[in-house]
């Protein structure tokens, strides 16, 4: 799940964060900046359900794309 959330946010801020499934300071700045981008309170850094259901239509594919290609196959089934 997390080198999703890491692909994504190289997509959508168009960054080059290193994806390695690790949640460091750089990833958590940009989930907040992500989170801060939707008006969401509090920010928080965490990327869950609440961030998720804050994407647009587009973002929801860019977020599919990202399962595709960084997703292991736990994500896959779930279909996060």
């Amino acid at each position: 799940f997390n080198r999703v959330v890491q692909c994504f946010l190289n997509k959508i801020f168009k960054t080059n964060l290193k994806i390695d499934g690790l949640i460091g300071d750089k990833t958590k700045e940009l989930v907040s900046r992500y989170q801060s981008s939707k008006g969401m309170y509090p920010v928080d850094g965490i990327f869950g359900g609440d961030t998720r259901s804050k994407m647009t239509p587009e973002e929801k594919k860019i977020w599919k794309s990202c399962v595709r290609e960084q997703g292991d196959f736990i994500d896959r089934i779930v279909g996060i």
